[in-house]
């Protein structure tokens, strides 16, 4: 077995810890992520979907879809608490000598 000193083993514990906020908040951004793609599935049944998608120079392409602001705001506030414990897990990963 590997010899653990007490400050590997206290940076480890934190960045196992870290983990748990994560997946918990996990859950709401993911539903709205699920929400904002069922909404563009819908595309495939819109009659007037070439006015909510930009094309290339040459009209070929599609490069985007447009989206409503709110929409932007809606993930971002479903997300946003999971985005800070993401990187609270990848901060106390680089901490720890998980290798």
């Amino acid at each position: 077995t590997a010899e653990v000193n007490f400050s590997e083993r206290t940076l480890f514990d934190k960045a196992f810890g870290s983990f748990s906020e994560a997946l918990e908040l996990a859950g709401t951004c993911f539903d709205t992520l699920l929400e904002y793609m069922a909404g563009v599935l819908c595309f495939a049944c819109d009659p007037q979907w070439r006015s909510k998608v930009v094309f290339d120079d040459a009209g070929a392409s599609i490069i985007g879809v447009r989206i409503g602001e709110a929409s932007n705001e809606d993930m971002w506030q479903s997300c946003r608490e999971f985005a800070v414990a993401a990187d609270e897990v990848m901060a106390r990963g680089g901490d720890a000598a998980l290798t």
